[in-house]
């Protein structure tokens, strides 16, 4: 999990916990509870919580269904200790994140590498978003793509585009990536499979498998004409286009082996709205990177 991700899920649910109540008869009632219960629950997925979600799931409290919830002084004072504790260390890791990483820009993109273990495959992957980012965005969108963070204890970077218009063309190559992945891109991966086990003539396999080739590369072709039109980005057009169509294959393919790429968490809804929800296509990116790395050590060995 990006540590942005994780700050903002603790700032959510931890950053002020509500524990407030009122004496009913010599007992206490626990105000808006469920709303307490479900920041804990989201709370106590995280590692650092775990002795806190033990010592919760061992009160009566935090079994009772109901809304209204009424315990005991000595009940009380319990999940009361519970709670601050988590308070205390949800505010030291929010604290210590906020230390590490510098604040997010709203121009910024987050990209995850594949789960490579090879330097060389994670030096190709650094270098080739470089070279899509440089040959896609041009004209207006042109600018300094700048390194702005490497997410520490995840494979994670943050790169700071020139505009919010770049972002949104970037996101709009990104969706079409994504569309070609769910479209054609496994169906050709699958046929591929099926063709290579098949008892048939070598060459007739080779062009069966080129044509095949051909036809995904047909697409993005297809995709980068209608974007760079769509775009009005009239300079060196056809040339343009043939180095977006190659930006939005090698793009696919990394999405394929699990690169995923997310906007920034404080950008404006139309922005985020340029992006593929990588939720709903999280099955779909589990599906191929199964596909394309069976009895593969190295994620992204048997794609390239």
């Amino acid at each position: 999990m990006r540590l942005r991700v994780m700050q903002d899920i603790l700032k959510r649910h931890g950053s002020n916990l509500n524990l407030s109540t009122e004496n009913v008869s010599g007992e206490y009632e626990i105000k808006q509870f469920p709303d307490l219960y479900m920041d804990l629950r989201e709370l106590t997925k995280f590692n650092f919580l775990l002795a806190e979600k033990q010592r919760l799931e061992q009160t009566t409290v935090f079994h009772n269904k109901n809304r209204k919830v009424i315990v005991d002084g000595t009940t009380l004072n319990e999940f009361r200790n519970i709670v601050n504790d988590i308070q205390i260390k949800v505010n030291t890791v929010i604290a210590a994140i906020e230390e590490a990483i510098p604040e997010q820009d709203d121009n910024s993109v987050s990209i995850k590498l594949p789960g490579y273990v090879d330097l060389t495959k994670i030096s190709t992957f650094i270098k080739d978003i470089n070279t899509i980012l440089n040959q896609s965005l041009v004209g207006k969108y042109q600018g300094t793509v700048k390194l702005q963070n490497f997410d520490t204890g995840s494979n994670w970077i943050e790169v700071v585009l020139s505009n919010q218009d770049a972002v949104v063309y970037f996101g709009q190559i990104v969706m079409v990536a994504t569309e070609l992945l769910r479209v054609e891109f496994l169906k050709w991966k699958q046929t591929e499979h099926t063709i290579k086990a098949l008892e048939i003539d070598i060459e007739a396999k080779k062009v069966v498998l080129e044509g095949l080739k051909n036809e995904f590369k047909a697409k993005a072709d297809l995709h980068a004409k209608m974007l760079a039109e769509g775009a009005d980005i009239k300079d060196g057009q056809i040339e343009y286009q043939t180095q977006l169509s190659k930006s939005i294959v090698d793009l696919t393919e990394y999405l394929a082996v699990g690169a995923e790429v997310h906007t920034a968490l404080n950008a404006p809804p139309e922005v985020q709205q340029s992006f593929p929800n990588v939720e709903d296509t999280q099955a779909l990116l589990e599906n191929s990177i199964l596909l394309l790395t069976s009895g593969s050590e190295d994620t992204g060995s048997s794609g390239e």
